[in-house]
């Protein structure tokens, strides 16, 4: 009586070798894929920071260099208005919400899932620091499989 052989068994070594081969290779391939992705996440998770830095950074400019909240404010607007994407969030220190994207509604928070940098600034035309700022970016703008209208123009 002679032994009954699985299918693998009765492959050639050759055709093992391959299937072995293969199984390794495509584990490694998914390794180092997995691995770039989270890589460039955090790339650009790091670039995110460094704008929303740099943007409040400017807003403490427009701060210290306004008369008044009035003059503040639509400084805030004239130069925030190219900067798509960006979400600001501006509080005085009753906790009052001066500045926000209408979409975002009275109580406005930025998503837990964005990237955002939080604040303080000084009241413009006192200097003592009583507003709050909050800063986010939406990450769904680094999805590269979404239609850009830049790219088109």
């Amino acid at each position: 009586m002679t032994p009954t052989r699985t299918l693998f068994q009765r492959l050639t070594l050759t055709a093992r070798l391959t299937a072995l081969y293969t199984l390794v290779s495509a584990a490694v391939l998914l390794g180092l894929g997995s691995l770039t992705q989270k890589a460039v996440q955090s790339h650009f998770d790091e670039l995110d920071q460094a704008t929303l830095r740099d943007k409040v950074h400017l807003m403490r400019g427009l701060a210290e260099s306004s008369a008044n909240l009035g003059e503040f404010t639509r400084r805030l607007g004239d130069v925030m208005h190219s900067h798509h994407g960006l979400t600001v969030i501006i509080r005085d220190s009753d906790g009052m919400v001066f500045s926000v994207p209408e979409a975002l509604g009275p109580h406005a928070e930025a998503p837990a899932d964005w990237q955002s940098v939080k604040d303080t600034l000084p009241l413009p035309g006192q200097g003592t620091p009583s507003l709050t700022v909050l800063a986010a970016l939406d990450p769904t703008h680094h999805n590269l499989n979404r239609k850009s209208n830049h790219l088109s123009r």
